[in-house]
């Protein structure tokens, strides 16, 4: 897992418009990184000032989390019951299929998206998975 994130991550990643006015403007992002260069991921995780949504789209960047990582999160959030799977079987089919192997960064979002859990309960399954680690 990376450890750090930075405004250059950020701006690598294409994460926001930084023009005065902008939801995480320059001053807003020196804010949130208190003025270091840097950031822990888990921190990033845990910022309760940034909405869930926001926080599951830096998470699912690639190269944020291993591919085990990834593929342990993808397992938590396939086994929410709002998504009708009803067994493991299906769970490991869907984590193998070329859709789970070749999720970029936007196509992981926009796939966590679609399955239509809640943004905070994403983030509660990937703490789950990090505390393993």
């Amino acid at each position: 897992m990376r450890r750090l994130i930075t405004i250059k991550n950020l701006d690598k990643w294409g994460a926001c418009c930084r023009d005065p006015g902008e939801p995480y403007n320059d001053k807003r992002l020196k804010r949130l990184f208190k003025g270091r260069k840097s950031i822990p991921t888990l921190e990033v995780l845990n910022m309760k000032n940034i909405p869930p949504e926001d926080r599951v789209w830096v998470m699912a960047r690639s190269g944020v989390l291993t591919k085990r990582q990834r593929d342990q999160w993808l397992a938590e959030i396939l086994k929410d019951d709002r998504l009708g799977l009803i067994s493991t079987r299906e769970i490991k089919d869907i984590l193998k299929s070329k859709l789970a192997t070749h999720l970029d960064s936007n196509s992981l979002f926009f796939t966590l998206i679609l399955w239509e859990i809640p943004f905070a309960d994403e983030l509660k399954y990937l703490r789950k998975v990090l505390k393993k680690h």
